[in-house]
């Protein structure tokens, strides 16, 4: 086996998570709950949008990378509309909860491949988005 088999040729299509979230709602966003292709698609906007935001490259993906990350997260954190008034978070504070959710992509991706699967509640996942992003 090759791991550049693995290796997506792009991230994922905005439409395709559009229509993903509107069909299944934002459980359908939760690492354990995406299709394999959307997963490894997900880890390669999320790792580009990580770079982005550091400035490390110029590949001309980062920029749809980053809106593609952003719809995510933003998605997941207004899962709770009822205890939030206002979603207003800036960059800053985005990068962490982006950051945390790429740490359980590549969770869920390692736990697919080997065979041992971790479960995360719902719940726990968007409490601890929360946590990241405001701080």
């Amino acid at each position: 086996m090759n791991l550049a088999s693995l290796r997506p040729r792009a991230g994922a299509d905005l439409q395709q998570l559009d229509a993903l979230i509107k069909q299944n709602g934002w459980h359908s966003l939760l690492p354990a709950s995406l299709p394999e292709g959307l997963l490894l698609q997900l880890v390669h906007d999320f790792r580009y949008a990580e770079l982005s935001l550091k400035n490390e490259t110029d590949l001309g993906q980062e920029d749809e990378a980053l809106t593609r990350a952003l719809l995510v997260i933003a998605t997941l954190l207004t899962s709770r509309r009822a205890e939030v008034d206002c979603f207003e978070l800036p960059l800053g504070k985005l990068a962490g909860a982006m950051q945390l959710y790429q740490y359980r992509l590549h969770k869920e991706l390692v736990g697919r491949i080997i065979n041992v699967p971790e479960a995360l509640a719902a719940d726990e996942l968007i409490e601890s988005l929360w946590r990241a992003a405001a701080h």
